[in-house]
């Protein structure tokens, strides 16, 4: 994500398909289950980095392949949790991992559910808009012109726009729409929401908009 971002900057004038292509690269590599790798990879290392039996370990370690993080990461886990008793039932890091999968889930759900609130309610805000002509619409409720739907995408235009306004917007709306902008962006949104927990993957999907 940060490799895309510095390249982001290097290719502005660029056309929008070439920061779609790299960004997709980004949340492919996220959603994907299975990693792939090869001596091209920015970040080498384990594909693995979380051992599968790490809650059962006495000293549980990430191995990612790149010394610094390793070291920092480990240094960090080893002195947050509790001492590992060997007559104890339970590691202390099963319960901080079973706890954090827990949170995770629970943001998942939190935004999703966010998401689905935000979106039929201002499908409802802009339900009596008027008519102009083929899919586009004027309403006296909203202040910034946008695309509303998935299937039968709409534009939206707030009232009171002079008619040259009116020409530009459109064509900036109806460029989205060429692009597919009103999937893409959802999808990607999607991606970050599983992601939510990263500050980095917020920042991409801003820096995609």
């Amino acid at each position: 994500a940060l490799a895309v971002i510095i390249a982001r900057q290097m290719l502005k004038k660029a056309p929008k398909i070439y920061s779609y292509i790299l960004w997709g690269v980004v949340f492919f590599r996220l959603i994907c289950p299975v990693s792939f790798e090869s001596a091209l990879s920015l970040i080498p290392g384990q594909t693995n980095p979380i051992p599968p039996d790490i809650i059962y370990r006495q000293n549980p370690v990430f191995t990612t392949g790149i010394r610094n993080v390793d070291i920092a990461a480990n240094q960090f886990m080893q002195s947050s949790l509790l001492p590992v008793d060997p007559t104890d039932s339970v590691n202390p890091i099963g319960i901080v991992l079973e706890g954090g999968a827990y949170l995770w889930l629970i943001g998942i759900a939190v935004l999703l559910c966010w998401g689905v609130v935000s979106y039929f309610r201002l499908q409802l805000r802009v339900s009596n808009a008027t008519l102009m002509r083929d899919n586009i619409y004027e309403s006296d409720v909203i202040h910034t012109p946008f695309v509303l739907g998935f299937i039968r995408p709409r534009i939206y235009l707030p009232a009171g726009i002079t008619l040259q306004e009116t020409e530009y917007i459109l064509q900036h709306e109806q460029t989205h729409l060429k692009r597919l902008d009103h999937l893409i962006k959802p999808l990607a949104l999607l991606a970050v929401v599983v992601h939510w927990f990263n500050p980095l993957m917020w920042l991409s999907y801003v820096l995609m908009s």
